[in-house]
């Protein structure tokens, strides 16, 4: 098959096609587990669209999910839709698409591979996300992106974790408490390390900040790591002295995979083993977080 392109939908129930690329299409995809079984082509459970690149067309496209599961919880989620092997773009592609959830309804009135749906009206906030994945479709392990979809989950934007935790900010008091370099209670870190890393106000932080020890005579840098998050790019930056420039770069979430590394789903663990005592004096590490404009 050549690349998906041109206008219309593809429309997915339960099952994988693989492609090249897709480009200026809309699309429809059936949901009846957390998980695809990506080797089973005609009964994967979730619809998977297998490949190699995904980008929009001159308009965003429309991407229509039904949730044919029995219930949503919060902290609930389902992966499939878009499986992408050159990864990096899919994250960008969901962030400006419009994203329709639907649910199985008797009565509705949307009709999609002979059963009836009505839109979501569950309680939950659903968001959709790229997540790194490892896929076996039949022919060995795959690294790439897959779609998230996340219910009540971890927020994806910055502008969602606001909403979460600043609901109604009025008045002057509204910059200094929502800038993503303020500092919204005595004693706590800024807004941006609350979001990168996941911490609640309130929370101690410094459990939940990064760390630097050694392992085996390397150092070993942990930080929480979210990949979902659309908007942060996470850099580790080492450098040979304090005043040197941070000319060496561990590891970038712009293009870096975490599971080229040790990642357990929470905390990314770098580890460096081109440095340590025994191969040079001193080494040092930062991690830089950019935000990007909404």
């Amino acid at each position: 098959m050549g690349p998906l392109r041109g206008a219309g939908t593809v429309a997915l129930d339960k099952t994988v096609l693989t492609a090249p690329a897709a480009i200026g299409l809309n699309y429809a995809f059936v949901f009846s587990a957390a998980t695809p079984v990506y080797h089973q082509m005609t009964a994967s459970g979730n619809a998977v669209l297998r490949l190699l690149s995904i980008r929009s067309g001159g308009v965003p496209p429309v991407i229509d999910l039904y949730l044919d599961v029995p219930s949503l919880t919060a902290g609930d989620t389902l992966r499939g839709g878009f499986f992408v092997e050159c990864g990096q773009e899919l994250g960008g592609f969901l962030a400006g698409a419009t994203v329709r959830f639907f649910q199985p309804d008797d009565g509705g009135d949307i009709q999609f591979a002979g059963r009836f749906y009505a839109p979501y009206s569950g309680a939950l906030g659903l968001t959709v996300t790229a997540m790194p994945e490892a896929a076996d479709f039949g022919d060995g392990p795959r690294q790439g992106m897959v779609m998230e979809v996340r219910a009540d989950g971890l927020p994806v934007t910055y502008g969602e974790w606001l909403l979460r935790t600043f609901p109604a900010p009025t008045g002057s008091e509204t910059q200094a408490l929502t800038a993503p370099s303020a500092i919204a209670a005595p004693g706590a870190v800024p807004n941006l390390w609350l979001y990168a890393f996941n911490l609640a106000i309130g929370e101690p932080a410094a459990p939940g900040l990064p760390r630097l020890c050694l392992q085996d005579g390397r150092p070993l840098y942990q930080f929480r790591f979210d990949p979902g998050k659309r908007d942060l790019r996470y850099l580790v930056e080492s450098s040979a002295s304090l005043t040197s420039a941070w000319s060496r770069v561990l590891f970038d979430s712009g293009c870096d995979s975490p599971l080229n590394w040790q990642w357990d789903g929470t905390s990314l663990y770098l580890l460096d083993t081109a440095s340590g005592p025994g191969v040079e004096p001193a080494r040092f590490y930062r991690l830089r977080l950019e935000l990007t404009a909404p």
